[in-house]
């Protein structure tokens, strides 16, 4: 699955910088205040881009952090329950029960 998804960020690649390289003529943009902007249109692209993808990679950031914290929780907590008489988090964990005797 990632070589696929690296094929398909290549071809989008390469078809912003193509079609940045056709367009590369100034463009003025004007901005609150009376500024304006005289650049080329393939810097407002790749800028609306970069400004479109980090609210993305923001929650992707925030969602990864969270779930690896909600792992390392799990994966403490089976640790606590495989190794019995450990205290984790200030808990104290119980024996196991002793099996039933043979009938």
């Amino acid at each position: 699955m990632r070589i696929f998804t690296l094929i398909v960020y290549v071809i989008l690649g390469l078809l912003i910088a193509w079609f940045s390289s056709q367009n590369f003529e100034r463009v003025t943009m004007w901005l609150p205040g009376g500024y304006e902007a005289n650049w080329p249109f393939a810097v407002y692209l790749i800028v609306a881009l970069l400004l479109g993808a980090l609210p993305l990679s923001i929650m992707h950031s925030i969602s990864r952090w969270r779930w690896r914290r909600r792992v390392r929780k799990l994966e403490a907590a089976l640790v606590d329950r495989s190794v019995p008489g450990t205290i984790h988090d200030g808990r104290a964990v119980a024996e196991p029960a002793a099996p039933f005797p043979p009938v």
